[in-house]
């Protein structure tokens, strides 16, 4: 399944290390993936699929799109693509800082919201009154969620 993980940027963290990891593997078997930034910078590791700005997220009619963060929710959540759309919480970081809560509340019910723990997902039921699928970042599991 046609699908592009979209990130802020490409630095070293552990998110995109794993990222680009879990891209690596699939690319090699399964599907065609792809990685969307909103800011270039050094790869941390060699990709072996395509690296393109998030201006392209219009050319991904029909496929899976998967936001990594709340930064670019609010960017996928404005492009206008036939897509599904997701968010993958790989922490409930943006809760440390001030947010507001209507406009995140929004941005976060026009998408599939996945988390990788139970725990997660009650916190996200409890404030926003939202479900959450929980799921590890593997691609496969993502696509048998989404079906």
């Amino acid at each position: 399944m046609k699908t592009s993980v979209i990130v802020s940027d490409t630095t070293f963290s552990d998110k995109n290390e794993a990222i680009f990891i879990e891209l690596n593997r699939v690319v090699k078997t399964l599907e065609e993936v792809s990685l969307c930034y909103l800011n270039l910078s050094n790869n941390i590791i060699t990709p072996d699929f395509a690296i393109m700005n998030a201006t392209e997220l219009y050319n991904f009619w029909g496929s899976v799109l998967i936001s990594t963060c709340v930064e670019t929710s609010r960017v996928l959540t404005k492009a206008s693509v036939n897509a599904k759309k997701v968010f993958f919480m790989w922490d409930l970081f943006f809760l440390h800082d001030a947010f507001d809560f209507v406009d995140l509340r929004s941005t976060l019910e026009k998408l599939t919201l996945i988390v990788r723990s139970e725990d997660h997902a009650k916190i996200i039921k409890n404030l926003f009154n939202l479900d959450c699928h929980v799921a590890p970042f593997e691609l496969e599991k993502i696509w048998n969620l989404l079906e």
